[in-house]
This record gives C-alpha cells, sequence and structure tokens, in this order.
C-alpha cells in the first residue's frame, strides 16, 4: 500500500521534550482506549500504540508459520480505523517499517569511535536520501522545506525523547504522506502514516499521540525492561 506525508505542523516537534504539546497525551492518559503494541525485529523492539479495535496486518510474514520472507528487506506492519458498514474509505493508515540491513557496523578496528560517529551519521542521511528520491520518482510531491528536514525530538513524560526525521508528501493533492524516520543500535525504522489531504486537520492529534509515544530498544534492554515489570513476550516477536 502506498506511503506518504503532507506539511506537518510545528507543534509535533517539541523543542522541550518534556511540553505538553498538540496530541502530546501520556499513556496514561488514554489507559482505557489505546493499545500499547511492541514488534520485535533486527536485534531492536520497537513501541508503538494504537486506539482499540484497529487490528495490523503483517506484509511478506507466512500466517502458518509467523516467519519474515527471508528475501524482504523490511518487516512491515500496517493498520487503518476499522471500517464500518457502508463506510469503506481509507482515509487514514498507519504503517510502522524496520530495515532489515540498517547502517553498516563493519567499519574496520583502525576506525575511532568518533570516525564511526561520522560514518554512522552519514550511512543514516544516505538512506533518507534515497527515501526520498525513491518517493520522488513514484510522482509524490515532498513539500517538507529542506531547513526542516533534519533530526527533531518527539516524546512526553520523562522518558528519553526519540529523535525522528520527518519528511512529507503529497500525492495528486488527495493524499498526505507523513514519513517519521528513527535509528536505533544501528536498525533504521520508519513510522508513516497516509491521510486523506481533506481529513489532515481530523486526524493531526492521533498523529501527534502515536509519535510521542513511539520509541525503540535493543533486545538486551527489552529483556531488562520484561524482567523489570513483569511484561509477557509479544505474540509477535521477529
Amino acid at each position: 500500500m502506498l506511503f506518504a506525508i503532507l506539511a506537518a505542523t510545528p507543534v509535533w516537534a517539541q523543542d522541550d521534550p518534556n511540553e505538553r504539546g498538540s496530541g502530546a497525551i501520556s499513556i496514561d492518559d488514554l489507559e482505557d482506549s489505546i493499545n500499547v503494541c511492541t514488534t520485535v525485529f533486527e536485534g531492536i523492539a520497537v513501541f508503538y500504540i494504537l486506539p482499540k479495535g484497529w487490528e495490523g496486518a503483517e506484509q511478506g510474514v507466512d500466517r502458518k508459520s509467523g516467519v519474515l520472507d527471508e528475501e524482504l528487506n523490511r518487516y512491515v506492519m500496517m493498520s487503518r480505523r476499522p471500517l464500518v458498514e457502508g463506510d469503506d474509505t481509507e482515509d487514514f493508515v498507519f504503517e510502522l517499517s524496520i530495515y532489515r540491513y540498517g547502517i553498516p557496523t563493519d567499519w574496520g578496528e583502525e576506525v575511532t569511535p568518533e570516525e564511526r560517529a561520522e560514518l554512522e551519521e552519514s550511512a543514516f542521511w544516505d538512506f533518507i536520501n534515497m527515501q526520498m528520491s525513491e518517493s520522488i520518482k513514484s510522482g509524490m510531491d515532498c513539500v517538507s522545506p529542506a531547513e526542516s528536514i533534519k533530526a527533531k525530538p518527539y516524546g512526553v513524560g520523562t522518558r528519553k525523547p526519540t529523535y525522528f526525521v520527518p519528511v512529507f508528501y503529497r500525492l495528486d493533492d488527495q493524499l498526505n504522506i507523513y514519513t517519521f524516520t528513527s535509528v536505533t543500535a544501528g536498525k533504521i525504522w520508519t513510522v508513516k502514516f497516509l491521510v486523506e489531504a481533506d481529513q489532515a486537520e481530523n486526524y493531526e492529534a492521533l498523529i501527534a499521540l502515536i509519535l510521542n509515544n513511539s520509541f525503540a530498544m535493543t533486545e538486551a534492554q527489552f529483556a531488562e525492561y520484561q524482567a523489570q515489570y513483569g511484561k509477557e513476550v509479544p505474540e509477535r516477536e521477529r
């Protein structure tokens, strides 16, 4: 399913991660109306939230074994608002992508920590540029000013913010496509939203809520989290 995004409201990226902006609602505030979801893939665990009743669909996963096709470069989970009888309009779609290969790590023992950091940052931006090029070639119009395409903090409360690079697109003046890309332990992951242009304002708060409650950690950190809080292993673990 096609995915992209439109011009963003600046309030989504908060200069102060502890400042509660538009849509910045904590999980505790919506305990009875949202589900906390976790996907483990390629050494990282990604946390995100979805409204209750929203079912997810995994792409490239065998329905019987639950195993991801090894030829695919990424894990993809998609969800949309439940459709009611007589209404088949898909005006909002959520997509989580976790890329299999991510950023190279075999730079060699002679590379200093500072050089490694520079190489990893360069590889991350190479990925962003490649994704933008592919999106534009597919017919999307990038509407993000160049100066706005940079890492920005998203989050609420005392948890360390997640840094996403937001890039927004528009397709045929009908679809807004919002993409937010991050990296954890060398693995690149992206949260995307596809919204009908005339419904964009209605979904701003939901998009901000999901973004401000999306974060990732390594599998080792996830194991510690489970032990500390007595959490069960997710039903689907990659």
